[in-house]
């Protein structure tokens, strides 16, 4: 069916090269035909190989059921030899389990055969779709390369009669169409004139703007070296004042730690020299040790003020310095940016 279709498309392909128009142009033939019959060859040799796979796989599904015709009748011999045949318990057990075992191979056999009749049946019918498609487009190629063919008749038509306007001399130009062809030109050169004044005076503005562009990137160059100048000046100060801050923080850090020593060795000293002071008194009466455990907690006492005022003065500076720090550091951005300018880039 196939080859009939193939072959039938080839003769309407000749029949289309054999054309009068392309007899009388004397040229070859287009090369979209040829590619059709290329297609149109590969795809009959496609559809042979199918045909052979076709045959070759009725061959193989002829000797599958052979060998289930020959199983079968070798079941329907031992079955008629088992029936005729008186066998003893022994024999008739070992029979019994023969045909079991060749039940189980039959029925393996079966759906192993069942199987390949199934990937068959699903092969044949891909092949079958395939061919159809490939029929389907073959069909389309050759439908699309005639309307092609018949355009290009159409447009070569087209051609000839005007080619044969033109040699008959049916189109003539008159005198008033080359005078105003004439005016046209003498249009054309004048705007071309001033055309070229005018783009001399875009080169001149083009140069003065280059010029210009020259001059600004220098100064770009120049405040972007004071811009890094003005950064690693800020980052040197903000090590500075990082550094400072942190000498100040571990001076902070220490008094308050000898503040809370000294308060902490002033509440002990105080409850010992309470203590100490009633036993004194009750036992010795000695008011010396008394007086001296009352100076030393004025003593502690005087000490531990003083260090909390250099708390507060520590923490005051501090204060200062991060105020100094922020200022100096916003101070830094504004006048970047103010130096950097509107047109400048970043």
């Amino acid at each position: 069916m196939f080859q009939g279709q193939g072959q039938s498309l080839l003769m309407d392909v000749e029949q289309d090269l054999a054309l009068p128009h392309c007899q009388q142009g004397g040229q070859d033939q287009p090369s979209d035909l040829h590619r059709v019959m290329a297609k149109l060859a590969a795809t009959e040799t496609m559809l042979q190989e199918l045909r052979e796979q076709m045959t070759i796989l009725k061959t193989t599904e002829v000797e599958y059921r052979t060998i289930i015709i020959s199983q079968e009748e070798k079941l329907d011999a031992l079955a008629r030899s088992f029936m005729t045949q008186k066998p003893m318990k022994a024999q008739n057990d070992a029979l019994q389990k023969r045909i079991q075992t060749l039940e189980l191979i039959n029925k393996q056999q079966q759906d192993e055969n069942t199987a390949i009749r199934s990937s068959l049946t699903n092969e044949t019918s891909k092949l079958k779709k395939l061919n159809c498609h490939q029929a389907i487009q073959a069909t389309s190629q050759v439908s699309m390369l005639k309307s092609d063919l018949q355009h290009a008749r159409n447009q070569l038509a087209v051609v000839r009669k005007r080619c044969q306007y033109y040699m008959e001399g049916q189109i003539q130009v008159s005198s008033m169409n080359m005078n105003s062809f004439q005016d046209q030109a003498v249009n054309l050169t004048c705007q071309h004139s001033m055309m070229r004044c005018k783009l001399q005076d875009i080169e001149a503005e083009l140069q003065s703007s280059l010029s210009e562009r020259c001059c600004l990137q220098n100064h770009v160059i120049e405040l972007q070296d004071h811009v890094q100048k003005l950064s690693s000046l800020q980052h040197e100060q903000h090590l500075l004042m990082t550094s400072e801050i942190r000498r100040r923080d571990q001076v902070v850090n220490s008094l308050r730690k000898q503040l809370s020593r000294c308060r902490a060795k002033e509440e002990s000293n105080s409850e010992s020299a309470h203590q100490n002071s009633e036993t004194v008194i009750q036992r010795n009466g000695g008011h010396k040790v008394a007086q001296f455990n009352f100076e030393e907690t004025i003593l502690l006492k005087e000490l531990n003020a003083s260090l909390v005022e250099k708390l507060i003065q520590s923490q005051d500076h501090i204060n200062i310095l991060n105020q100094r720090f922020e200022v100096f550091s916003q101070g830094n951005t504004h006048g970047e940016k103010a130096n950097m300018g509107p047109g400048c880039p970043p």
